[in-house]
């Protein structure tokens, strides 16, 4: 019979279901072991330095930070950006350049491009009172839809002979006048454009009266326009 290798056998020690126990440790320091936490789990990572008292539990692949003011090195890395303590964050310098690698600065500026579109549904609400009596009123309301704000922009008036528009805006049932306008044959069209656009929340209305201060029946119109978001 040729002869074979055979391998050391493994001995166990006497416990309740003689487990085989064993460790894993450095290589050239068998004293550093590895350890199991509180939850059962080996801890492990792929690389970086992270500090053993800020960050007991780091995940096996992130990004550890150098404290801010300090020279980068092993023993400043004690920082994740995700940390949060009572009194700050932790967050990351941001640095931007351009995709070729060039810095941003005064020389080779960001290029921005600026609009003044607000994102949500357009509102372009009209309304037409018909053979609205001389010294007679009639109302434009407008809510907001539910869950929405009304991001008020800008309201035309119009009528064909001398009449009066009176903006009120506020909690519904409570609106409070923000302005006047009036206008004649003349000048027929009125607009009022807000130098800040006013937020209406569903629990409040923007309510137009117009009034006709002609002779004789009129046509008055009023339109509003901006945006839900």
């Amino acid at each position: 019979m040729a002869d074979y290798k055979s391998s050391l056998p493994i001995r166990t020690e006497a416990d309740a279901d003689n487990r085989v126990q064993s460790k894993i440790v450095d290589f050239t320091d068998p004293t550093k072991g590895t350890k199991v936490n509180d939850d059962g789990k080996v801890e492990a990572r792929t690389d970086g330095v992270y500090d053993g008292t800020n960050n007991t539990k780091p995940a096996t692949s992130g990004i550890i930070a150098s404290s801010r003011s300090a020279t980068p090195g092993d023993d400043t890395l004690g920082k994740r950006p995700t940390a949060i303590t009572s009194s700050d964050v932790t967050a990351l310098d941001v640095a931007l350049r351009q995709s070729t690698g060039e810095a941003i600065s005064a020389t080779n500026p960001l290029p921005v491009v600026t609009s003044n579109v607000i994102p949500g549904d357009e509102v372009l609400n009209f309304d037409q009172a018909s053979s609205v009596a001389s010294d007679a009123s009639a109302n434009h309301s407008y809510t907001p839809t539910a869950s929405s704000t009304l991001v008020l922009q800008k309201i035309l008036c119009s009528a064909s002979g001398r009449a009066k528009f009176e903006i009120k805006i506020g909690a519904t049932g409570s609106e409070a006048t923000a302005a006047v306008l009036f206008v004649s044959t003349s000048t027929p069209n009125a607009v009022y454009e807000f130098k800040a656009p006013q937020n209406l929340t569903d629990a409040q209305s923007i309510v137009i009266t117009k009034t006709n201060l002609d002779n004789q029946a009129q046509d008055l119109y009023s339109t509003l326009e901006g945006v839900e978001v």
